[in-house]
């Protein structure tokens, strides 16, 4: 029997181990920040920019994961001598596990980087108390308003209405914050985030405009096109009513009966509505939005054309 084969201890040959079995070749190497540091693994940067170098086998492709998922769209090549180069930029804050995957299935060790950076303050977003957006340079009739915003994590940020602190905000470990803003007054306001470093974010300018009131100003007959005073009488079955709503705000004209037809300001919260086949008798005519608001009513008396 040769040194090849062997026997165990119940005499079963046994073939010895494989010398050239496969061994995982790709790795990284060295990772780099953008300021040309050498960043360990497990050690940390104050850059989003991220240089890895590694070997792989040559002449195909590569692709740096994190956490499991790609970290960037495109594969790199391995070149004729087994090396690789890659360069994340835009990297976000916080803990992560990079690892190399070649186009023949190979997966690198991990490396793993925590990125701390500091990130300039700034707002997300601004909202009403309806939940509704608020776009920069946009309009609303609320008094209150809810902010959403980024900054570094674990540091404050102050926002500023027209130049003026009114609040000072903590940043949690995900780097966001949020603010609500009560009894802003009417007019031009422009929000500003300022970081603990004196950076300022955009301007996010918003325009609080007057609210207008839900009525229903003057009725005008249709058949004789006289204006029907409050506590008026007509003869006519067929009306314009003209009232003041916010604009494009929506809803129903109502009386004892219920609803008539349907509203919509324009948007100089104005609308104009027209009633068919009313009845003899008094009409108590409101202004119903759709967000519940009633107006008082417009009184009119609905009396025969025989008298």
């Amino acid at each position: 029997m040769n040194d090849q084969v062997k026997l165990n201890e119940q005499g079963t040959l046994v073939q010895p181990p494989n010398k050239r079995e496969h061994r995982i070749y790709t790795a990284i190497i060295g990772v780099s920040d953008g300021q040309g540091n050498e960043i360990p693994h497990d050690g940390t940067t104050l850059s989003d920019v991220l240089s890895f170098k590694g070997h792989a086998y040559p002449d195909q492709r590569v692709q740096i994961f994190d956490r499991g998922n790609p970290a960037h769209d495109d594969f790199f090549p391995v070149d004729d001598i087994g090396n690789f180069f890659v360069t994340l930029p835009n990297q976000e804050w916080g803990y992560h596990i990079y690892s190399a995957h070649t186009s023949n299935g190979e997966v690198s060790p991990p490396w793993a980087i925590f990125v701390d950076v500091r990130e300039t303050a700034s707002i997300e977003y601004v909202s009403g108390p309806d939940g509704e957006n608020i776009e920069p340079g946009g309009a609303t009739l609320h008094d209150e308003l809810h902010f959403v915003g980024r900054g570094t994590a674990n540091q404050t940020v102050d926002l500023l209405d027209n130049g003026k602190v009114i609040q000072t905000l903590n940043v949690d470990v995900i780097r966001h914050w949020s603010a609500h803003v009560k009894e802003l007054q009417t007019g031009s306001h422009e929000f500003i985030v300022r970081g603990e470093d004196g950076e300022l974010s955009n301007p996010w300018r918003v325009l609080i405009k007057l609210p207008v009131p839900l009525s229903a100003q003057f009725v005008i007959g249709q058949e004789n096109y006289q204006l029907i005073e409050q506590h008026g009488s007509t003869t006519d079955r067929t009306i314009t009513l003209v009232g003041t709503a916010h604009p494009d705000e929506t809803g129903w004209i109502a009386d004892y009966r219920g609803n008539l037809v349907r509203f919509r300001a324009n948007q100089n919260g104005v609308y104009q509505v027209t009633i068919e086949e009313l009845r003899e008798g008094v009409h108590a005519l409101r202004t119903v939005s759709d967000k519940g608001k009633i107006s008082d009513p417009y009184f009119i008396r609905v009396v025969s054309s025989k008298l």
